[in-house]
């Protein structure tokens, strides 16, 4: 027995669904196509637009029981967004 089949033997009764990968190969040449600075662009975009929530979010903190439900929600998915945001910067610096 080969490496490759003992790979295959164990992906097979751990991991099934994962020897299905060549379905996933479909989307690959599409994807390639995706230029770098394009997804710079977009990056940027939403770092942008991240910005002005937080500035309404700091403006929002002050107008009291009115807009307490839109402070709390906003805060939370700031919080959500900043952390994708760092994940996605950490993935396209080491594309790279």
């Amino acid at each position: 027995m080969t490496l490759m089949h003992y790979l295959c033997k164990v992906l097979a009764s751990k991991s099934a669904e994962l020897l299905d990968f060549h379905v996933d190969l479909v989307s690959l040449e599409s994807a390639s196509k995706i230029q770098l600075k394009y997804l710079a662009n977009e990056m940027q975009a939403i770092s942008k637009g991240l910005e002005r929530v937080e500035q309404e979010l700091v403006a929002s903190a002050n107008d009291g029981p009115v807009s307490e439900v839109f402070h709390n929600v906003s805060k939370h998915l700031t919080q959500l967004v900043q952390k994708k945001e760092k994940k996605i910067l950490f993935i396209a610096i080491f594309r790279l």
